[in-house]
């Protein structure tokens, strides 16, 4: 049950993008979708970043600690900040967003993330944002105290990002590096013919690797 605390809007520092679903929802693991993004980032980014969200996570455990009768509430070792594992090094700032929620009266609302370039303006949603982009994502922290997945913790929930570099993703464009091959001295070169059907396999869409606009102001 989520806790009942002031949710502020954060800007995450500019980092690269990594496994970005935010023109559409990933639903992959589920019908409803889910918008997310990881945004990487060096470790004193990171230490900065942790610094500035910590004070809402202690006022929001306190009160999960008042609804607990005073009684001390066992934290979950989940993190949204973690050690980035991927080539690009540094860490990783986590951020998610259910594509559909329902209310209480049974109400279906379909959500979206917000997309501007790096004036402010609207981003548009027919432009992929792809992996390796250079971004800052609009979070805000969401509570939860769920005793069966490790108890009182926290995750960053996505409002909007801003793209300041786009490397736009298209889902036909092979390149030498997307195989891992990087360039030999010397070597062989292509006389100019193309055969781009030669490498049309059925490719993994950006962000399936792993699994885990109220702020034009804040850009």
């Amino acid at each position: 049950m989520a806790t009942k605390t002031k949710r502020p809007m954060i800007i995450t520092p500019e980092g690269i993008a990594k496994y970005p679903w935010v023109n559409n929802p990933n639903t992959t693991f589920s019908e409803e979708g889910e918008y997310k993004i990881g945004v990487v980032v060096t470790k004193k980014e990171a230490d900065a970043f942790q610094k500035k969200i910590k004070p809402y996570y202690d006022a929001a455990y306190e009160q999960e600690v008042a609804k607990n009768g005073g009684k001390a509430v066992k934290k979950a070792k989940s993190s949204p900040v973690v050690v980035n594992d991927g080539e690009e090094g540094g860490w990783e700032i986590r951020a998610k967003l259910k594509a559909k929620v329902v209310s209480r009266d049974g109400t279906i609302h379909n959500l979206k993330v917000g997309l501007f370039d790096s004036q402010g303006k609207p981003h548009p949603k027919d432009v992929v944002v792809g992996g390796g982009s250079k971004v800052k994502a609009a979070v805000r922290p969401k509570f939860w105290n769920v005793p069966a997945v490790g108890g009182f913790g926290m995750t960053l929930e996505l409002s909007a990002v801003q793209i300041i570099d786009l490397q736009a993703f298209n889902p036909g464009e092979r390149t030498s590096e997307s195989f891992g091959f990087t360039s030999v001295e010397g070597g062989y070169v292509h006389g100019g013919e193309t055969f781009d059907g030669e490498l049309d396999q059925p490719e993994e869409k950006d962000g399936e690797e792993k699994e885990e606009t109220e702020l034009l102001e804040d850009f």
